[in-house]
């Protein structure tokens, strides 16, 4: 019996080849068992089916925010677990399911920023129902660092950070199942100047 288990790809309006790259690399090969969509902030325009509109801040700086509509859309629609995933991301989704995240509350690659509690890298953490529950009820930071936010809430309530060695940032390495052994993912050059956005 799978847990019902959510990959919240977090994807913004500014920001929409990173999001279809995803689509034409490896979300098809999401196995039956997982499910996914995309979460965007409000717009005028109406979703495609595999994206989700949320009351939230689009912006970089409203990642936390956006992180707290997502658990609560998650715990809304009845899942046990959710794994936050930025929009440039490769997953192997068959490796991801059989890796062990459901046995933890709280799972990442630790950042070692010496910070006084472990806290993941951002890029793809995941949460059962328990701290899901949690987040959902949390006070938002000043800052906009979801990651930190969410391991110091967290924290506070016992749950500390289970370190997962196969979540890795590509720097040249091959991991067993995020990141592939030839390049990272590349979204197309956007059409307009972003050089103003911290991305």
């Amino acid at each position: 019996n799978v847990m019902k288990t959510l990959l919240a790809l977090i994807s913004c309006h500014s920001r929409p080849g990173y999001a279809n790259a995803q689509r034409e690399t490896w979300v098809p090969k999401v196995p039956q068992g997982l499910d996914y969509k995309f979460f965007l902030g409000p717009s005028v325009i109406a979703p495609k089916q595999d994206e989700v509109f949320l009351n939230c801040n689009d912006t970089y700086g409203g990642l936390p925010n956006k992180a707290q509509e997502v658990i609560r859309w998650a715990l809304a629609n009845g899942y046990e677990n959710m794994a936050k995933i930025d929009d440039d991301v490769i997953l192997k989704p068959s490796e991801f399911l059989a890796s062990g995240f459901q046995q933890h509350d709280f799972v990442g690659h630790t950042n070692n920023d010496n910070a006084s509690v472990k806290v993941p890298w951002g890029f793809c953490y995941t949460l059962s129902r328990k701290a899901m529950e949690i987040m959902a009820n949390s006070t938002l930071p000043r800052d906009f660092n979801d990651e930190a936010w969410c391991a110091n809430t967290l924290a506070q309530h016992g749950i500390l950070l289970h370190h997962e060695p196969r979540y890795v940032l590509h720097r040249g390495k091959r991991s067993d199942f995020i990141v592939p052994a030839k390049r990272p993912l590349r979204a197309p050059k956007p059409r307009v100047d972003l050089s103003y956005m911290d991305v």
